[in-house]
């Protein structure tokens, strides 16, 4: 794989659209070394060659997820992201024999911005023809097993992070050694290898000495299982991501089958419990009206009628009472005085004469009321 002209809009320092062209005279020369000053964007155009190439996979993720996007975020430009809706983007075109001729291949890998939502596209082209789908992930898949993204900084070499293969002694110890080995480097090594093993068998050393090699030696054990412990710390970050990606793909899976997942089942419960309260509360309205109101309704001719009975029972009692007081001798006596105060003949008769009108008038009367 050779690559010809890498493509960047937006990615971190590079605002606006940037391009770079590698024509090496020759295919022998196979090797394109870039040079400049510290933040000028060396090591953001590593990480963009290889984000475009393998996706979220650079990161480790076996899909695209929230995780990668803020991952994204951080590599696109910060006037861009100012922006309501920006846009990033990275073009790799390279060349890949199949064995039986060059082909060119265009990468392009692009991300739209909406506020602090991303959303990515990806597309590969075979000498200006466009891949559908289907040759699309056959593609991916070629170029996985051609550079895995684990090799990648094996092609790809930061030359600020160089140094951290040769000289730390607390990172990337297997390919140091390997390293210093094939280069014939690791005399100096060897040396310190053979002083310490002749030191510690000389029987005149410190104890001083001895102290400051138990420390040194703790120091570096220490170091080293802090870098475990980091890496262990990230992998197990990788794990969480893909273990949620299991986790959804389980309740869709679960989800297509009919099942519903726990925030359905309790909105679900809350709706049917609303709906029972509700039941509860027509039904003992319904009791009320059955008890209180239906009676009256299916009987309301008969409550009629009693009624009827209960207002001439009434006005009967009524005529009993004033007739008991009509026929109450203290009336005729007292209109039997007012007549002779009045001194108007016979008396006695003239008092019984206005009792027995005043009966037949309320007679009467009751009798209108009851027609």
């Amino acid at each position: 794989m050779r690559i010809n002209n890498i493509q960047l809009i937006n990615i971190g320092p590079y605002l606006g659209s940037n391009a770079l062209e590698f024509n090496p005279n020759g295919n022998s020369k196979n090797i394109v070394l870039i040079g400049g000053k510290n933040g000028t964007g060396k090591t953001s155009l590593f990480n963009a060659v290889k984000i475009c190439i393998y996706g979220c996979k650079a990161y480790g993720y076996e899909k695209e997820n929230q995780v990668y996007y803020s991952d994204i975020l951080r590599i696109i430009n910060s006037q861009e992201k100012l922006k309501n809706e920006g846009i990033a983007k990275v073009v790799t075109d390279i060349t890949l024999e199949d064995g039986k001729k060059d082909s060119m291949y265009s990468l392009k890998r692009m991300w739209t911005l909406d506020g602090k939502k991303v959303q990515e596209s990806f597309s590969v082209s075979r000498d200006g023809q466009e891949f559908c789908e289907k040759e699309k992930s056959d593609f991916e898949k070629y170029i996985f097993q051609l550079i895995p993204p684990d090799l990648f900084k094996f092609y790809f070499f930061d030359g600020e992070k160089i140094s951290d293969f040769i000289f730390d002694d607390t990172r990337h110890s297997d390919f140091k050694n390997a390293f210093l080995k094939l280069c014939g480097l690791d005399t100096l090594e060897l040396i310190l290898i053979n002083f310490r093993r002749i030191y510690r068998g000389s029987s005149s050393k410190s104890n001083l000495a001895a102290e400051y090699e138990r420390v040194r030696t703790e120091k570096v054990s220490i170091n080293e299982l802090i870098n475990a412990k980091s890496h262990e710390k990230t992998e197990n970050a990788h794990e969480s991501v893909k273990v949620d990606e299991e986790i959804a793909l389980l309740e869709n899976s679960y989800s297509d089958e009919g099942g519903v997942d726990i925030d359905t089942w309790n909105s679900m419960h809350d709706e049917l419990s609303k709906e029972d309260s509700v039941r509860t509360e027509s039904r003992k309205w319904l009791k009320d009206i059955a008890n209180n109101v239906l009676p009256f309704v299916i009987l309301s001719e008969q409550l009629n009628e009693v009624k009827t009975q209960i207002e001439l029972e009434s006005k009967v009692h009524s005529e009993n009472i004033v007739r008991q007081e009509i026929n109450n001798p203290r009336l005729a006596n007292k209109l039997l005085d007012i007549f002779n105060n009045l001194h108007i003949e016979h008396p006695e008769d003239l008092t019984r004469r206005v009792i027995d009108e005043i009966i037949i008038t309320i007679s009467d009367d009751e009798t209108l009321d009851c027609t």
